[in-house]
Protein backbone atom coordinates (compact mmCIF):
# COMPACT_ATOMS: atom_id res chain seq x y z
CA UNK A 1 0.00 0.00 0.00
CA UNK A 2 1.19 3.54 -1.28
CA UNK A 3 2.03 5.73 2.09
CA UNK A 4 0.20 8.70 0.84
CA UNK A 5 -2.69 6.73 1.12
CA UNK A 6 -2.48 7.53 5.23
CA UNK A 7 -2.14 11.39 4.20
CA UNK A 8 -5.81 12.24 5.19
CA UNK A 9 -4.57 11.02 8.92
CA UNK A 10 -1.09 12.71 8.53
CA UNK A 11 -2.15 15.65 7.72
CA UNK A 12 -4.27 15.92 10.74
CA UNK A 13 -1.72 13.96 12.91
CA UNK A 14 1.40 16.02 11.81
CA UNK A 15 0.98 19.71 13.18
CA UNK A 16 -1.00 17.51 16.26
CA UNK A 17 2.58 15.52 17.34
CA UNK A 18 4.62 18.72 16.91
CA UNK A 19 2.54 20.47 19.10
CA UNK A 20 3.10 17.52 21.80
CA UNK A 21 6.03 17.43 21.53
CA UNK A 22 7.33 21.27 21.33
CA UNK A 23 7.34 21.26 25.37
CA UNK A 24 10.40 18.56 24.85
CA UNK A 25 12.09 20.08 22.20
CA UNK A 26 11.95 23.39 24.16
CA UNK A 27 13.73 21.86 27.10
CA UNK A 28 16.80 22.04 23.86
CA UNK A 29 16.35 25.88 24.18
CA UNK A 30 14.44 28.70 22.15
CA UNK A 31 16.80 27.68 18.98
CA UNK A 32 15.47 24.47 18.60
CA UNK A 33 11.60 24.81 19.53
CA UNK A 34 12.09 27.85 16.77
CA UNK A 35 13.06 24.88 14.58
CA UNK A 36 10.26 22.59 15.35
CA UNK A 37 7.83 25.06 14.50
CA UNK A 38 9.48 25.73 11.27
CA UNK A 39 9.31 22.20 10.53
CA UNK A 40 6.25 21.04 12.23
CA UNK A 41 4.70 23.86 9.65
CA UNK A 42 6.69 23.30 6.75
CA UNK A 43 6.18 19.58 6.86
CA UNK A 44 2.21 20.00 6.82
CA UNK A 45 2.52 22.47 4.25
CA UNK A 46 4.37 19.79 2.00
CA UNK A 47 1.43 17.03 3.05
CA UNK A 48 -0.84 19.24 1.83
CA UNK A 49 0.42 20.17 -1.73
CA UNK A 50 0.81 16.21 -1.57
CA UNK A 51 -2.52 15.96 -1.11
CA UNK A 52 -3.81 17.80 -3.28
CA UNK A 53 -1.86 16.41 -6.32
CA UNK A 54 -2.78 12.75 -5.25
CA UNK A 55 -6.67 14.03 -5.51
CA UNK A 56 -6.03 15.82 -8.89
CA UNK A 57 -4.04 12.77 -10.17
CA UNK A 58 -6.34 10.09 -8.97
CA UNK A 59 -9.56 11.46 -7.66
CA UNK A 60 -11.44 11.77 -4.35
CA UNK A 61 -9.54 9.92 -1.04
CA UNK A 62 -11.20 7.99 1.36
CA UNK A 63 -9.66 6.78 4.85
CA UNK A 64 -11.39 4.71 7.34
CA UNK A 65 -10.14 5.63 10.89
CA UNK A 66 -9.10 1.98 12.60
CA UNK A 67 -10.83 0.05 9.75
CA UNK A 68 -9.93 -3.55 8.20
CA UNK A 69 -9.33 -1.63 5.19
CA UNK A 70 -8.59 1.65 4.48
CA UNK A 71 -11.51 2.53 1.93
CA UNK A 72 -13.83 0.47 2.94
CA UNK A 73 -16.57 2.68 5.38
CA UNK A 74 -19.57 0.30 5.03
CA UNK A 75 -18.76 -3.24 5.78
CA UNK A 76 -20.54 -5.91 4.23
CA UNK A 77 -24.00 -6.31 6.60
CA UNK A 78 -24.24 -2.58 7.72
CA UNK A 79 -25.99 0.03 6.48
CA UNK A 80 -24.24 2.43 8.32
CA UNK A 81 -20.62 3.34 8.53
CA UNK A 82 -19.57 2.16 11.98
CA UNK A 83 -16.08 3.99 11.93
CA UNK A 84 -14.78 7.45 11.89
CA UNK A 85 -14.54 8.45 7.81
CA UNK A 86 -11.88 10.83 6.32
CA UNK A 87 -12.85 12.10 2.88
CA UNK A 88 -10.91 14.49 0.84
CA UNK A 89 -12.55 15.55 -2.84
CA UNK A 90 -10.88 18.28 -4.86
CA UNK A 91 -12.56 21.28 -2.94
CA UNK A 92 -11.16 20.02 0.18
CA UNK A 93 -7.70 19.27 -0.93
CA UNK A 94 -7.86 22.97 -1.87
CA UNK A 95 -8.99 24.62 0.88
CA UNK A 96 -6.51 22.05 2.82
CA UNK A 97 -3.43 23.69 0.70
CA UNK A 98 -4.43 27.43 1.27
CA UNK A 99 -5.10 26.96 4.83
CA UNK A 100 -2.21 25.40 5.60
CA UNK A 101 0.17 28.06 3.44
CA UNK A 102 -1.85 30.43 5.63
CA UNK A 103 -0.73 28.51 8.86
CA UNK A 104 2.61 28.97 7.21
CA UNK A 105 2.84 32.41 6.22
CA UNK A 106 1.95 33.02 10.20
CA UNK A 107 4.99 30.84 11.02
CA UNK A 108 7.36 32.37 8.82
CA UNK A 109 6.10 35.52 10.77
CA UNK A 110 6.20 34.51 14.33
CA UNK A 111 9.51 33.01 14.28
CA UNK A 112 11.89 36.25 14.80
CA UNK A 113 9.77 38.42 16.61
CA UNK A 114 8.62 36.62 19.67
CA UNK A 115 9.35 38.57 22.99
CA UNK A 116 7.72 36.47 25.57
CA UNK A 117 8.98 34.69 28.13
CA UNK A 118 10.32 30.63 27.47
CA UNK A 119 6.43 29.48 28.71
CA UNK A 120 5.05 31.97 26.78
CA UNK A 121 6.66 30.76 23.55
CA UNK A 122 6.46 27.22 24.28
CA UNK A 123 2.23 27.64 24.82
CA UNK A 124 2.54 29.99 21.74
CA UNK A 125 3.89 27.34 19.50
CA UNK A 126 1.62 24.53 20.96
CA UNK A 127 -1.63 26.49 20.62
CA UNK A 128 -0.70 27.49 16.92
CA UNK A 129 -0.07 23.85 15.92
CA UNK A 130 -3.05 22.98 17.25
CA UNK A 131 -4.97 25.28 15.85
CA UNK A 132 -3.35 24.32 12.65
CA UNK A 133 -4.33 20.84 13.14
CA UNK A 134 -8.16 21.46 14.52
CA UNK A 135 -8.31 23.64 10.96
CA UNK A 136 -7.30 21.17 8.90
CA UNK A 137 -9.21 18.13 10.78
CA UNK A 138 -12.41 20.16 10.01
CA UNK A 139 -12.02 19.99 6.00
CA UNK A 140 -11.14 16.31 5.90
CA UNK A 141 -13.11 14.89 8.26
CA UNK A 142 -16.47 13.62 6.88
CA UNK A 143 -18.17 13.11 10.64
CA UNK A 144 -20.35 15.57 12.04
CA UNK A 145 -19.64 14.85 15.73
CA UNK A 146 -15.51 15.24 15.39
CA UNK A 147 -16.32 18.59 13.19
CA UNK A 148 -17.70 19.95 16.20
CA UNK A 149 -15.22 18.48 18.43
CA UNK A 150 -11.94 20.22 16.13
CA UNK A 151 -14.64 23.51 15.89
CA UNK A 152 -13.94 23.59 19.52
CA UNK A 153 -10.53 23.03 19.69
CA UNK A 154 -9.70 25.61 17.16
CA UNK A 155 -11.97 28.34 18.90
CA UNK A 156 -10.13 27.50 22.23
CA UNK A 157 -6.43 27.69 20.49
CA UNK A 158 -6.69 30.73 18.07
CA UNK A 159 -8.51 32.99 20.40
CA UNK A 160 -5.65 32.02 23.19
CA UNK A 161 -2.93 32.96 20.62
CA UNK A 162 -4.46 36.58 20.30
CA UNK A 163 -3.76 37.46 23.91
CA UNK A 164 -0.01 36.37 23.99
CA UNK A 165 2.66 39.89 24.41
CA UNK A 166 -0.18 41.47 24.47
CA UNK A 167 0.41 44.32 27.45
CA UNK A 168 -3.09 46.07 27.11
CA UNK A 169 -6.92 44.75 28.18
CA UNK A 170 -8.28 45.07 24.91
CA UNK A 171 -6.58 42.25 23.01
CA UNK A 172 -7.87 40.15 26.37
CA UNK A 173 -11.13 41.53 26.21
CA UNK A 174 -12.00 40.68 22.35
CA UNK A 175 -9.99 37.42 22.64
CA UNK A 176 -12.68 36.77 26.11
CA UNK A 177 -15.68 38.18 23.51
CA UNK A 178 -14.67 36.15 20.67
CA UNK A 179 -13.99 33.10 22.93
CA UNK A 180 -17.53 32.99 24.75
CA UNK A 181 -19.59 33.66 20.61
CA UNK A 182 -17.12 30.64 19.63
CA UNK A 183 -18.61 28.78 22.61
CA UNK A 184 -22.36 29.75 21.58
CA UNK A 185 -21.31 28.54 18.15
CA UNK A 186 -19.90 25.27 19.43
CA UNK A 187 -23.59 25.05 20.90
CA UNK A 188 -25.74 25.69 17.87
CA UNK A 189 -23.41 22.78 16.18
CA UNK A 190 -23.55 19.87 18.79
CA UNK A 191 -27.50 20.79 19.31
CA UNK A 192 -27.71 20.38 15.65
CA UNK A 193 -25.70 17.39 15.45
CA UNK A 194 -27.58 15.66 18.14
CA UNK A 195 -31.08 16.61 16.45
CA UNK A 196 -29.62 14.45 13.53
CA UNK A 197 -28.03 11.56 15.20
CA UNK A 198 -31.20 11.11 17.36
CA UNK A 199 -32.94 10.99 13.95
CA UNK A 200 -31.25 8.73 11.94
CA UNK A 201 -28.31 7.12 14.08
CA UNK A 202 -25.49 8.68 12.15
CA UNK A 203 -22.90 11.47 12.36
CA UNK A 204 -21.44 10.64 9.00
CA UNK A 205 -22.18 13.37 6.29
CA UNK A 206 -22.78 11.01 3.35
CA UNK A 207 -24.83 8.69 5.39
CA UNK A 208 -27.11 11.57 6.78
CA UNK A 209 -27.16 12.77 2.68
CA UNK A 210 -28.36 9.62 1.30
CA UNK A 211 -31.60 9.04 4.42
CA UNK A 212 -31.81 12.71 4.70
CA UNK A 213 -36.09 13.98 4.49
CA UNK A 214 -36.48 17.89 4.38
CA UNK A 215 -38.78 17.97 7.43
CA UNK A 216 -39.36 20.26 10.39
CA UNK A 217 -36.18 18.68 11.84
CA UNK A 218 -34.23 19.16 9.11
CA UNK A 219 -35.46 22.73 8.94
CA UNK A 220 -34.25 23.02 12.30
CA UNK A 221 -30.90 21.63 12.17
CA UNK A 222 -30.45 23.55 8.60
CA UNK A 223 -31.05 27.04 10.66
CA UNK A 224 -28.42 26.38 13.57
CA UNK A 225 -25.63 25.16 11.12
CA UNK A 226 -25.93 28.14 8.68
CA UNK A 227 -26.06 30.56 11.81
CA UNK A 228 -22.86 29.01 13.01
CA UNK A 229 -20.98 28.70 10.00
CA UNK A 230 -22.01 31.90 8.74
CA UNK A 231 -20.64 33.20 12.05
CA UNK A 232 -17.37 31.45 11.78
CA UNK A 233 -17.28 33.18 8.05
CA UNK A 234 -17.56 36.13 9.63
CA UNK A 235 -20.81 36.74 8.13
CA UNK A 236 -23.38 39.53 9.24
CA UNK A 237 -25.62 39.65 10.65
CA UNK A 238 -24.51 36.68 12.93
CA UNK A 239 -21.21 38.25 13.81
CA UNK A 240 -19.63 41.49 14.24
CA UNK A 241 -16.28 40.91 16.54
CA UNK A 242 -13.98 39.16 14.04
CA UNK A 243 -12.97 42.59 12.98
CA UNK A 244 -11.86 43.79 16.34
CA UNK A 245 -10.49 40.42 16.63
CA UNK A 246 -8.22 40.53 13.87
CA UNK A 247 -7.52 44.10 14.61
CA UNK A 248 -5.62 42.62 18.08
CA UNK A 249 -3.71 39.88 16.87
CA UNK A 250 -0.34 39.46 15.75
CA UNK A 251 1.08 39.05 12.73
CA UNK A 252 1.18 34.94 12.96
CA UNK A 253 -2.26 34.89 15.27
CA UNK A 254 -3.86 36.73 12.52
CA UNK A 255 -3.05 34.55 9.79
CA UNK A 256 -4.24 31.08 11.63
CA UNK A 257 -7.58 33.33 11.89
CA UNK A 258 -8.16 34.36 7.91
CA UNK A 259 -7.36 30.50 7.50
CA UNK A 260 -10.39 29.81 10.46
CA UNK A 261 -12.68 32.05 8.14
CA UNK A 262 -11.72 30.23 4.73
CA UNK A 263 -12.53 26.51 6.74
CA UNK A 264 -16.07 28.33 8.24
CA UNK A 265 -16.63 29.09 4.38
CA UNK A 266 -15.72 25.31 3.48
CA UNK A 267 -18.36 24.49 6.14
CA UNK A 268 -20.86 26.25 4.82
CA UNK A 269 -20.99 24.61 1.02
CA UNK A 270 -20.41 21.41 2.15
CA UNK A 271 -23.22 21.16 4.35
CA UNK A 272 -25.57 23.64 1.83
CA UNK A 273 -24.60 21.61 -1.27
CA UNK A 274 -23.26 18.19 -0.14
CA UNK A 275 -25.55 17.63 3.36
CA UNK A 276 -28.75 19.31 2.27
CA UNK A 277 -28.17 19.20 -2.06
CA UNK A 278 -31.43 18.98 -4.18
CA UNK A 279 -33.88 18.86 -1.22
CA UNK A 280 -33.38 22.38 -0.67
CA UNK A 281 -35.19 23.51 -3.32
CA UNK A 282 -35.86 27.35 -3.40
CA UNK A 283 -36.43 27.69 -0.17
CA UNK A 284 -35.15 31.02 1.39
CA UNK A 285 -31.69 29.75 2.25
CA UNK A 286 -30.70 31.62 -0.64
CA UNK A 287 -32.05 35.00 0.16
CA UNK A 288 -30.57 34.51 3.66
CA UNK A 289 -27.09 34.39 1.93
CA UNK A 290 -27.59 37.32 -0.36
CA UNK A 291 -29.26 39.47 2.39
CA UNK A 292 -26.28 38.55 4.59
CA UNK A 293 -23.56 39.85 2.20
CA UNK A 294 -25.42 42.58 1.53
CA UNK A 295 -24.84 43.28 5.23
CA UNK A 296 -21.54 42.11 5.34
CA UNK A 297 -20.80 44.67 2.31
CA UNK A 298 -22.47 47.49 3.85
CA UNK A 299 -21.04 46.83 7.35
CA UNK A 300 -17.11 46.18 6.03
CA UNK A 301 -17.29 49.57 3.73
CA UNK A 302 -18.90 51.79 5.83
CA UNK A 303 -17.02 51.21 9.17
CA UNK A 304 -13.87 51.05 7.32
CA UNK A 305 -14.13 54.37 6.04
CA UNK A 306 -15.28 55.37 9.49
CA UNK A 307 -11.99 53.84 11.31
CA UNK A 308 -8.68 55.58 11.94
CA UNK A 309 -6.80 52.53 13.52
CA UNK A 310 -5.30 50.80 10.53
CA UNK A 311 -4.67 47.31 12.34
CA UNK A 312 -9.02 46.91 11.55
CA UNK A 313 -8.65 47.87 8.45
CA UNK A 314 -7.60 44.26 6.93
CA UNK A 315 -10.73 42.94 8.89
CA UNK A 316 -13.13 45.40 7.17
CA UNK A 317 -11.83 44.52 3.66
CA UNK A 318 -12.46 40.72 4.56
CA UNK A 319 -16.03 41.07 5.57
CA UNK A 320 -16.69 43.31 2.37
CA UNK A 321 -14.90 40.37 0.42
CA UNK A 322 -17.33 37.72 2.50
CA UNK A 323 -20.59 39.55 1.46
CA UNK A 324 -19.26 39.29 -2.14
CA UNK A 325 -18.69 36.00 -1.89
CA UNK A 326 -22.27 34.84 -0.07
CA UNK A 327 -23.95 36.81 -3.23
CA UNK A 328 -22.54 34.65 -5.47
CA UNK A 329 -23.63 31.79 -2.91
CA UNK A 330 -27.21 32.90 -2.93
CA UNK A 331 -27.60 33.19 -6.53
CA UNK A 332 -26.07 29.33 -7.08
CA UNK A 333 -28.78 28.63 -4.32
CA UNK A 334 -31.56 30.00 -6.03
CA UNK A 335 -30.65 28.68 -9.17
CA UNK A 336 -29.76 25.10 -8.34
CA UNK A 337 -33.23 24.04 -9.59
CA UNK A 338 -33.28 25.20 -12.67
CA UNK A 339 -31.10 23.50 -15.32
CA UNK A 340 -31.05 26.89 -17.62
CA UNK A 341 -30.64 29.25 -15.26
CA UNK A 342 -27.68 27.39 -13.39
CA UNK A 343 -26.38 26.94 -16.52
CA UNK A 344 -26.63 30.61 -17.94
CA UNK A 345 -25.46 32.29 -14.23
CA UNK A 346 -26.03 29.65 -11.21
CA UNK A 347 -22.37 27.50 -11.99
CA UNK A 348 -20.67 30.91 -12.95
CA UNK A 349 -21.94 32.78 -9.77
CA UNK A 350 -20.41 29.73 -7.72
CA UNK A 351 -17.19 29.69 -9.21
CA UNK A 352 -16.84 33.75 -8.78
CA UNK A 353 -17.91 33.14 -5.45
CA UNK A 354 -15.00 29.61 -4.27
CA UNK A 355 -12.53 32.03 -6.40
CA UNK A 356 -13.29 34.95 -4.42
CA UNK A 357 -13.39 33.43 -1.40
CA UNK A 358 -9.49 31.64 -1.98
CA UNK A 359 -8.11 35.06 -3.33
CA UNK A 360 -9.42 37.26 -0.69
CA UNK A 361 -8.18 35.08 2.07
CA UNK A 362 -4.81 35.12 0.73
CA UNK A 363 -4.72 39.21 -0.25
CA UNK A 364 -6.58 39.91 2.79
CA UNK A 365 -3.68 37.70 4.73
CA UNK A 366 -0.94 39.96 2.97
CA UNK A 367 -3.11 42.87 4.08
CA UNK A 368 -2.83 42.07 7.55
CA UNK A 369 0.69 41.14 7.62
CA UNK A 370 1.72 44.63 6.38
CA UNK A 371 -0.71 46.44 9.00
CA UNK A 372 0.73 44.21 11.75
CA UNK A 373 3.83 45.13 10.72
CA UNK A 374 3.53 48.42 10.36
CA UNK A 375 1.91 48.70 13.77
CA UNK A 376 4.85 46.74 15.34
CA UNK A 377 7.66 48.92 13.53
CA UNK A 378 6.02 52.12 14.67
CA UNK A 379 4.60 51.26 17.72
CA UNK A 380 1.15 53.34 16.48
CA UNK A 381 -2.15 52.07 15.67
CA UNK A 382 -3.80 55.67 14.31
CA UNK A 383 -3.59 56.51 10.90
CA UNK A 384 -3.01 60.12 11.77
CA UNK A 385 0.41 59.35 13.16
CA UNK A 386 2.14 57.65 10.55
CA UNK A 387 2.77 58.55 6.50
CA UNK A 388 4.91 58.94 4.08
CA UNK A 389 6.20 55.34 4.86
CA UNK A 390 7.12 53.99 1.74
CA UNK A 391 10.25 56.37 1.93
CA UNK A 392 11.57 53.74 4.89
CA UNK A 393 9.28 50.36 4.35
CA UNK A 394 9.20 50.08 0.43
CA UNK A 395 9.12 46.34 0.48
CA UNK A 396 6.19 46.72 2.71
CA UNK A 397 4.81 49.29 0.79
CA UNK A 398 5.21 47.33 -2.70
CA UNK A 399 3.12 44.21 -1.04
CA UNK A 400 0.49 46.19 0.32
CA UNK A 401 -0.02 48.01 -2.89
CA UNK A 402 -0.13 45.10 -4.96
CA UNK A 403 -2.45 43.25 -2.13
CA UNK A 404 -4.90 45.86 -2.41
CA UNK A 405 -4.88 45.72 -6.93
CA UNK A 406 -6.01 42.03 -5.84
CA UNK A 407 -8.73 43.01 -3.45
CA UNK A 408 -10.07 45.20 -5.83
CA UNK A 409 -10.54 43.03 -8.38
CA UNK A 410 -8.40 45.17 -10.89
CA UNK A 411 -6.74 43.57 -14.01
CA UNK A 412 -4.55 41.82 -14.37
CA UNK A 413 -3.80 40.61 -11.20
CA UNK A 414 -5.77 37.21 -10.30
CA UNK A 415 -8.41 39.46 -8.32
CA UNK A 416 -10.43 40.30 -11.22
CA UNK A 417 -11.25 37.17 -11.94
CA UNK A 418 -13.43 36.18 -9.53
CA UNK A 419 -15.06 39.98 -9.34
CA UNK A 420 -15.98 39.43 -13.30
CA UNK A 421 -17.79 35.71 -12.75
CA UNK A 422 -20.23 37.53 -9.60
CA UNK A 423 -21.01 40.65 -11.38
CA UNK A 424 -21.58 38.89 -14.94
CA UNK A 425 -24.00 36.09 -12.71
CA UNK A 426 -25.38 38.64 -10.50
CA UNK A 427 -26.56 40.70 -13.22
CA UNK A 428 -28.23 37.70 -14.89
CA UNK A 429 -29.67 37.07 -11.61
CA UNK A 430 -31.01 40.41 -10.53
CA UNK A 431 -29.38 43.71 -12.43
CA UNK A 432 -29.89 45.85 -8.97
CA UNK A 433 -27.31 43.08 -7.63
CA UNK A 434 -25.15 43.37 -10.19
CA UNK A 435 -25.31 47.17 -9.50
CA UNK A 436 -24.64 46.84 -5.88
CA UNK A 437 -21.60 44.70 -6.24
CA UNK A 438 -19.79 46.71 -8.73
CA UNK A 439 -20.50 49.82 -5.95
CA UNK A 440 -18.78 47.76 -3.88
CA UNK A 441 -15.67 47.21 -5.95
CA UNK A 442 -15.49 50.35 -6.49
CA UNK A 443 -15.80 51.43 -2.97
CA UNK A 444 -13.59 49.26 -1.69
CA UNK A 445 -10.65 50.23 -4.29
CA UNK A 446 -11.54 53.90 -3.10
CA UNK A 447 -11.18 52.52 0.94
CA UNK A 448 -8.03 50.69 0.13
CA UNK A 449 -6.63 53.91 -1.52
CA UNK A 450 -7.26 55.84 1.33
CA UNK A 451 -5.35 53.40 3.62
CA UNK A 452 -2.56 53.60 1.24
CA UNK A 453 -1.94 57.18 1.00
CA UNK A 454 -2.44 57.67 4.75
CA UNK A 455 -0.21 54.76 5.36
CA UNK A 456 2.68 54.98 2.95
CA UNK A 457 2.16 58.31 1.04
CA UNK A 458 2.95 62.47 2.19
CA UNK A 459 5.48 63.31 4.49
CA UNK A 460 7.01 61.02 6.99
CA UNK A 461 5.81 61.25 10.44
CA UNK A 462 7.75 58.35 11.95
CA UNK A 463 10.70 59.48 13.42
CA UNK A 464 12.55 56.09 13.92
CA UNK A 465 11.34 52.11 13.81
CA UNK A 466 11.96 49.74 16.34
CA UNK A 467 12.51 47.07 13.56
CA UNK A 468 14.09 47.31 10.33
CA UNK A 469 11.99 46.04 7.17
CA UNK A 470 14.91 43.38 6.14
CA UNK A 471 13.60 41.21 9.00
CA UNK A 472 13.30 37.88 8.15
CA UNK A 473 9.54 37.69 9.36
CA UNK A 474 8.86 40.09 7.25
CA UNK A 475 10.50 39.26 3.43
CA UNK A 476 9.51 35.52 3.98
CA UNK A 477 6.07 35.88 5.02
CA UNK A 478 4.65 38.83 3.10
CA UNK A 479 7.09 37.83 0.20
CA UNK A 480 5.35 34.26 0.20
CA UNK A 481 1.69 35.24 -0.19
CA UNK A 482 3.14 37.91 -2.61
CA UNK A 483 4.84 35.16 -5.16
CA UNK A 484 1.53 33.00 -4.56
CA UNK A 485 -0.88 35.76 -5.92
CA UNK A 486 1.63 36.84 -9.03
CA UNK A 487 1.80 33.10 -9.68
CA UNK A 488 -2.14 32.71 -9.85
CA UNK A 489 -2.29 36.00 -11.45
CA UNK A 490 0.18 35.20 -14.32
CA UNK A 491 -1.74 31.52 -14.59
CA UNK A 492 -5.77 32.58 -14.43
CA UNK A 493 -6.64 30.10 -16.76
CA UNK A 494 -4.59 27.33 -14.97
CA UNK A 495 -5.89 28.54 -11.17
CA UNK A 496 -9.49 28.25 -12.69
CA UNK A 497 -9.34 24.48 -14.28
CA UNK A 498 -7.02 23.26 -11.86
CA UNK A 499 -8.29 24.73 -8.41
CA UNK A 500 -11.76 25.81 -9.42
CA UNK A 501 -13.84 23.77 -11.66
CA UNK A 502 -13.15 20.55 -10.21
CA UNK A 503 -14.14 22.04 -6.61
CA UNK A 504 -17.36 23.18 -7.97
CA UNK A 505 -17.65 19.91 -10.03
CA UNK A 506 -17.60 17.52 -6.89
CA UNK A 507 -19.51 20.53 -5.01
CA UNK A 508 -22.36 20.19 -7.07
CA UNK A 509 -22.20 16.41 -7.37
CA UNK A 510 -23.95 15.18 -4.32
CA UNK A 511 -24.65 11.93 -4.94
CA UNK A 512 -20.91 11.47 -6.14
CA UNK A 513 -20.01 12.35 -2.46
CA UNK A 514 -22.37 9.83 -1.20
CA UNK A 515 -20.94 7.11 -4.13
CA UNK A 516 -17.41 7.93 -2.63
CA UNK A 517 -17.89 7.55 1.23
CA UNK A 518 -20.23 4.75 1.18
CA UNK A 519 -19.47 3.26 -1.86
CA UNK A 520 -16.25 1.24 -0.84
CA UNK A 521 -13.67 4.36 -2.38
CA UNK A 522 -13.39 4.39 -5.71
Amino acid sequence: MDWQTHLPALIVAFPFLGAVVTPLVSLAGRGARHLWFLLSSCGTTVLALLLWRRVALKGAILYVVGGESWDLALPAGLSLPPRIVLAVDALGALIVVVGALLAFAGTLAYLPSDRGTPEEERSFVVLYLLAMSSALAMVVTSDLFNFALFFGLFSLASTSIVTFGKKKGAAVIAAFDALLFSGVLLLLILFAVALLYGRYNTVNMAALARLLRFGFVEKTVLVLFAAALLARYGALPFTSLFTEFLGEASPAAGCILISGTLVGFYALVRVVFSLYGTILGEGALGWVFVVSGLLSISFGLTFGFRSRRFPLFPGFILLAQTGHVLLGLGVALRSSCHVRAMADYGMVALKGALSLAVVSSLACALLFLATAFIRRWTSSEDLVDVGGLAKVLPKTAVSFFLASWVVAGLPPFIGYVPKLLLHQSLFAFNPLLGAVSIAASIGAAVLLARFFHGLFLGPLRVESLSQKEASLSAVLAMGGLLCLLLFLSFLPSWSLTRWIEPSVSVLLDQAGYVKIVLGGGL
